[in-house]
């Protein structure tokens, strides 16, 4: 065969194999975790349209991190800490209009409220969840980060190491939201 190099086939199937594999890996890591991502980045404030540009692009970002030869061992912390900075990245740009509208972050309190009580306290806990929502909102970026990151499960030294900066930092930041959240909801 003229023009065609053993080496070349194998090397083009080679990259034909590497290419399902990342496109499947990525797909899988999409499936179990874009709904997690995007409550996550709801949580932050980012309003729902945005929230899902923003893991979308995660994920992309992902794709083309392992095709440019990432090797990715913890998925799930690697989005969590683009989902973050890209988060802080859209607050930055948008310091002077608010992030959170009233119904944008429903979806981290919908199921709080929803459960069969009777109407008076149905009625307490949504004055509540609105006190903890208006708590949250009033939190620093930083501070909402660490929150929401440590209440997915993610410990002090991965928190950490996603946002870049030293397990006092995430401390400081952890401490301080939950001392606000305690005085908001205690008054």
């Amino acid at each position: 065969m003229r023009g065609s190099h053993p080496a070349t086939h194998a090397d083009s199937f080679n990259l034909h194999l590497m290419q399902e594999t990342v496109e499947d890996r990525v797909c899988d890591a999409y499936e179990k975790e874009r709904g997690t991502i995007y409550r996550y980045l709801v949580s932050l404030g980012v309003g729902r349209t945005s929230a899902q540009d923003l893991t979308q692009d995660a994920f992309l970002r992902m794709y083309v991190a392992i095709r440019g030869g990432a090797n990715i061992q913890n998925v799930r912390a690697w989005l969590f800490t683009v989902a973050s900075r890209l988060a802080l990245d859209l607050q930055r740009e948008a310091r002077r209009r608010p992030l959170v509208h009233d119904s944008d972050d429903e979806p981290m309190f919908e199921g709080a409220a929803a459960q069969n009580v009777s109407p008076e306290l149905a009625l307490l806990r949504r004055e509540q969840l609105a006190g903890l929502r208006d708590a949250v909102r009033q939190l620093s970026p930083q501070q909402r980060v660490c929150l929401h990151l440590r209440a997915e499960g993610f410990r002090y030294r991965a928190i950490a190491d996603i946002l870049g900066v030293g397990v006092p930092t995430v401390a400081e930041h952890l401490r301080r939201a939950l001392a606000r959240l305690r005085q908001v909801l205690n008054e």
